[in-house]
């Protein structure tokens, strides 16, 4: 907290603490309510779809390579991650492993995409998804939409949306997977776009442009996802 306010203000820290209560908020409400129309109604908690949660030390720990290793899984796909997986746990999956990043990459590598991306005034934006390699946000890219972000506020609804298209990527990806069709992939040209955390005059930039972090009525907004319906 003290390296984010440092760096970025108080007004982006407490911002973005106050948008992680709401978010908690919203899910345990969703949870209670079993709106299965929110955004943050549990995955894990839908009927029959067998989703176990279990909660994981960090990626950096060595029992947590080791537990990822006794569920033997075929395939990992990491959604929208902080961490940065270690080689031990991305190399061993038949199958790969993958990582989802809200971005057009190669451009906007590191941290907090979507701020970077209104703070910076873009117009297009999308979400990808690739091989997770030892570059930061690095890999073959296997999906990636692109979208225009003109009807978006706010850095939240935005996020939102990116999750959106993202579970459709990944949705599309493991049911080519199923099909044993193809997977086409191709290697993004290198660009120097890394952004880590944002600096008090973008975030004065940001607010210029007349965006916010979040409005009340991004955590009410429904979603649209097809396993909802």
């Amino acid at each position: 907290i003290i390296k984010y306010c440092r760096v970025a203000g108080f007004y982006y820290t407490f911002a973005q603490m106050f948008k992680h209560i709401l978010f908690v908020g919203a899910r345990n409400f969703a949870f209670i309510s079993k709106s299965l129309d929110s955004y943050y109604y549990p995955y894990y908690q839908l009927v029959n779809y067998g989703i176990k949660k279990r909660k994981l030390i960090s990626l950096r720990f060595p029992q947590t390579c080791d537990n990822i290793k006794k569920i033997n899984p075929d395939l990992i796909i990491s959604i929208l991650s902080k961490e940065i997986i270690p080689k031990e746990i991305f190399d061993f999956p038949k199958l790969g492993c993958f990582n989802l990043h809200p971005s057009p990459l190669p451009l906007y590598k590191g941290c907090s995409p979507t701020f970077w991306c209104l703070a910076r005034g873009e117009k297009i934006w999308g979400v990808t998804l690739h091989q997770v390699s030892g570059g930061l946000d690095a890999g073959d890219i296997i999906g990636q939409r692109k979208f225009s972000i003109d009807n978006f506020s706010t850095e939240h609804s935005l996020y939102q949306y990116c999750s959106k298209v993202g579970s459709e990527i990944i949705e599309d990806f493991i049911v080519r997977l199923k099909r044993k069709e193809k997977i086409l992939s191709w290697h993004p040209q290198e660009v120097k776009s890394y952004y880590s955390i944002p600096q008090k005059r973008y975030v004065y930039l940001f607010k210029k442009r007349g965006y916010a972090f979040f409005k009340l009525k991004d955590f009410f907004a429904k979603a649209n996802y097809k396993y909802f319906s």
